[in-house]
């Protein structure tokens, strides 16, 4: 019997975006099944270093359809508009009474939002990365290529800072369309529910990788005896850094053996730079930016442990589990990080790595210190790091499981 296939438009933010792989791998899953993905960038793509990096690490495989958007100025905006009215009148008309609702600078974005789907068959499944930009896609449902089934992922700052105080109930008419609501973490679900999303409707589906692409290495005591930690990610706050420093700073009250690797980029960069400085780490730390996803598996290999502080800033912004955190307990590093979001989920404290409470940084440094100084325990934590991903976070294993979500919003399975 043949597999059913469907038509699925896959809304995103930008693409690509070199902290997002995880849409290039659901993409990918998604396509070797047979389904047919379009993916619709609608904020643009990245510029510059981001770009490239993106490129080398081959995310430039998988195009996307960027939709106008308005440049500010009137008639090239006007004339865009007619273009496309010229080409589908039919669906023009509509989607300008539409877009009539909006200010006048809003109603040029959805109208020319809306015409990226001019002449498209209608979906099976429109489904959103984020549930920011499932809000973007709410006022163009109404048109026959968007009227499939609605499946949204939530994946982090979604569903923490951009929910608080007033903004709690920003998700209600978004609760009233959705069909199935796709959390990455068991966190988040319930952070969902209480928002008032049907618990019925709203399962876990996480971001897993491909473990083959990361081979598993027991950690052993380094000849030189200095012990090489890591951490990967975007320099922003929610990920900590500035209190992995700081932790850093207290270990070199008493041990000197030590030595931090910084991998990636962010808005943070210069004020982590200035912690170095006045921490008096230099000698210990090194920033080496962001580097291709290819890259950062080797870079991970010439390390000890993994570390990453998280917690949730003022604005905040929360993470569900970070795939830096599954591809570092897939090779086999032990991990310390914090009791944030959805990051117990991955990381059991004295089993495959040790956890703090977000802020504590004397616990932290406390960590570190015990890491150093028993590594006899590294190849237990790795192997039971790595068990865990394979377990819990196998891409192939969660792609199949996305696939089946689908299938079954549209009854097909």
């Amino acid at each position: 019997m043949a597999q059913p296939h469907l038509r699925i438009a896959m809304i995103v933010g930008k693409f690509p975006v070199l902290s997002e792989t995880f849409i290039v791998n659901q993409v990918r899953g998604l396509r070797a099944r047979g389904h047919d993905v379009d993916i619709y960038a609608l904020y643009g793509g990245p510029d510059g270093t981001e770009r490239t990096l993106c490129e080398q690490g081959g995310q430039n495989g998988i195009k996307a359809i960027y939709p106008p958007r308005p440049t500010g100025k009137l008639l090239p905006d006007i004339s865009l508009m007619l273009m496309k009215a010229a080409q589908y009148p039919e669906q023009a008309g509509p989607m300008w009474r539409l877009a009539g609702e909006y200010d006048k600078l809003g109603r040029r974005e959805i109208f020319m939002r809306g015409s990226a789907f001019f002449g498209q068959q209608p979906y099976d499944v429109v489904y959103c990365q984020f549930g920011s930009v499932a809000l973007d896609i709410l006022p163009l449902r109404s048109m026959p290529a968007l009227s499939g089934k609605l499946v949204v992922a939530f994946r982090g700052a979604d569903v923490s800072s951009y929910v608080r105080g007033s903004d709690c109930g920003v998700y209600t008419e978004l609760f009233r369309d959705i069909d199935v609501a796709l959390p990455n973490s068991e966190f988040f679900r319930q952070r969902l529910i209480d928002l008032g999303c049907e618990a019925g409707c709203c399962r876990v589906i996480r971001s897993g990788i491909r473990v083959q692409d990361f081979p598993y290495r027991p950690r052993a005591v380094p000849g030189d005896g200095i012990v090489r930690f890591i951490f990967v990610g975007r320099l922003v706050p929610k990920k900590g850094l500035d209190d992995c420093l700081k932790a850093f700073s207290l270990v070199r009250q008493s041990r000197d053996n030590f030595r931090l690797t910084i991998v990636g980029h962010g808005p943070l960069r210069r004020e982590i730079n200035e912690l170095i400085d006045i921490l008096q780490l230099k000698k210990h730390v090194r920033m080496i930016g962001a580097q291709p996803h290819h890259e950062v598996r080797s870079i991970l290999d010439e390390h000890h442990v993994f570390i990453s502080a998280n917690k949730t800033p003022p604005s905040g912004d929360q993470e569900g589990i970070t795939n830096t955190l599954k591809e570092a307990a897939a090779t086999g590093l032990p991990l310390i990080s914090t009791r944030h979001g959805g990051i117990p989920e991955l990381v059991e404290d004295g089993e495959n790595g040790y956890l703090v409470d977000e802020g504590d940084i004397e616990r932290l440094a406390a960590r570190i210190i015990q890491v150093m100084d028993h590594p006899e325990l590294w190849p237990a934590l790795g192997a039971k790091g790595r068990k865990r991903v394979v377990g819990g976070f196998d891409q192939e294993t969660w792609n199949e499981k996305l696939a089946g979500e689908l299938l079954q919003a549209v009854g097909m399975k």
